[in-house]
């Protein structure tokens, strides 16, 4: 009987979490603490695969929302009169059609490249995806330190060859 309820718990964890895609609210929905999941993944060779499933569902219900803001709008209330709305107007989400068209289009991605040369003068590639300002506090750091000089390029592409 423990088993039956195991799988039930963990047929009701994976229905949840394809809905919600949240482990907090799929273990209060299941009846079981969200720490179960960790388990199952170590000791049902099924689980694994069930949960990438319902992973893709829950990827594709965000996706869902954000084609719907992004693209066909969301109404909100306007004209308010003591406590009344006088009607609506549609609003869409730029951010998220930019976050859609990222994510579809290699061309619109952020990314950065930085190239450092070897004290040999070898180049040694870095790059960085959202992650620029990492990339150039590191580069900072050595410039300061004296162990690169740095030389500017186009502005969008940075360089920096080693002072040895």
């Amino acid at each position: 009987m423990g088993s039956r309820l195991s799988a039930k718990k963990k047929d009701a964890f994976l229905e949840a979490y394809a809905k919600t895609g949240k482990f907090s609210e799929a273990g209060r929905i299941a009846g079981c603490d969200p720490t179960c999941h960790n388990q199952w993944l170590i000791h049902d060779p099924e689980y694994p695969e069930r949960f990438k499933r319902a992973e893709a569902q829950s990827v594709q219900i965000l996706l869902d929302e954000v084609h719907r803001r992004g693209v066909n709008g969301v109404d909100e209330p306007v004209g308010w009169y003591q406590g009344v709305a006088g009607g609506t107007v549609r609003r869409y989400s730029d951010n998220l059609l930019m976050f859609m068209t990222k994510a579809k289009d290699p061309r619109y991605r952020d990314s950065a490249s930085v190239e450092l040369s070897s004290p040999k003068g070898r180049p040694l590639e870095v790059r960085s995806v959202a992650e620029d300002a990492i990339v150039k506090a590191a580069l900072a750091v050595l410039v300061e330190a004296g162990v690169i000089s740095a030389t500017h390029g186009n502005g969008v592409n940075g360089s920096a060859k080693s002072n040895e």
